[in-house]
């Protein structure tokens, strides 16, 4: 087994912890003794206009550190920090750079969508993929989303921009001449009347 081999296998590894099962790894059907929020650290999203029993993870908590100065008895617990809820993420994205020529954009979205079993605490994951063309204009003003077709709400959003002239000045072929975007920022909450 050479070096690349193991470096392969330790990315898979924190691959399969960290986010969970992708074509070619892992179980695409895995049943989970818990809620994927509590069984993965990453790698999912919750609807932006979800419940907020559903979108705050009320359980964890990130404490801030504390510290004190002057001496502190060992024999003593430190005082606790001031802690705030772990709010889950309902988008994520990626940008890439394509020829200035390109009309289109082939992308592939995979995910599992996880639903609950019989038991309290059992999911099961389904394995879903749907496959996109979009249409690359030269720029776009603002984000345009396009649907996933039977993902439950799941929208993929684009956003062009062309290679400014920096870029190019520091050393980025001229043939990249579009930044795309794919994703979209986290959106404020609607306020509710």
């Amino acid at each position: 087994m050479t070096s690349a081999d193991v470096r392969s296998k330790l990315v898979e590894s924190l691959e399969l912890d960290l986010v969970g099962p992708r074509p070619g790894l892992g179980a695409a059907d895995e049943i989970l003794p818990q809620s994927p929020s509590r069984w993965y650290l990453t790698g999912f999203l919750v609807p932006i206009d979800a419940a907020p029993s559903q979108k705050l993870d009320e359980e964890a908590t990130e404490e801030l550190d504390s510290a004190e100065s002057g001496g502190v008895d060992d024999d003593e617990p430190p005082e606790r920090g001031s802690a705030r809820n772990r709010i889950f993420a309902s988008s994520m994205g990626m940008s890439v750079l394509v020829p200035a020529e390109a009309k289109a954009l082939e992308v592939t979205v995979t995910w599992g969508d996880y639903e609950p079993r019989s038991g309290p605490e059992s999911w099961t994951r389904v394995p879903r993929e749907h496959r996109l063309t979009l249409t690359l204009p030269a720029k776009t003003g603002n984000t345009r989303e396009t649907a996933v077709p039977d993902s439950k709400g799941l929208k993929v959003a684009l956003l062009v921009r062309p290679v400014e002239s920096a870029a190019l000045e520091a050393g980025l072929p001229p043939a990249l001449g579009r930044f795309c975007f794919l994703g979209q920022p986290p959106q404020a909450p609607r306020p509710t009347n």
